[in-house]
């Protein structure tokens, strides 16, 4: 992202919203006077004090809806919010008589990025900048006959 110091002149009354910063896929949500978010936090568009203080940019990942195709099952989570940077939302997986779901992929064969694991844990951390469609990937169950 692009973050900067910016100065502003004694006595002048600065509000929040002057001074905002730019990052890709993120939303500048506050101000907050600690770099990991848990000092003073500053509401946008509020006028700050009259002092002199370090203040650091928080930020919110976009969100994206993404589509969730069973590929031939049934069952389960349908579609999903992902915001940016943050893991995947947990879903209920789909069921398909005689085959074992292994996650969702960018590609419908397995092929791609994997977001899902089998068990419908998130598998990485959102980076999807766009809406998009994620494909169940399927393997033939194995049984033991005694």
């Amino acid at each position: 992202g692009t973050e900067s110091t910016k100065i502003y002149e004694k006595n002048r009354i600065v509000t929040s919203s002057d001074a905002l910063f730019t990052r890709q896929h993120y939303t500048q949500t506050s101000w907050n006077t600690k770099e990991d978010g848990t000092g003073t936090m500053y509401n946008l568009k509020k006028a700050l004090p009259a002092s002199t203080m370090d203040l650091y940019p928080t930020w919110t990942g976009e969100s994206h809806t993404v589509t969730l195709n069973s590929n031939g099952g049934s069952g389960g989570t349908t579609s999903v919010d992902a915001t940016y940077g943050s893991p995947m939302p947990e879903i209920t997986i789909p069921k398909r008589t005689g085959l074992t779901f292994n996650g969702y992929f960018t590609g419908p064969d397995g092929e791609g990025t994997k977001y899902y694991n089998a068990d419908g844990s998130s598998a990485k951390d959102s980076d999807i900048t766009e809406s998009i469609t994620l494909y169940a990937y399927w393997t033939i169950s194995k049984y033991i006959i005694t």
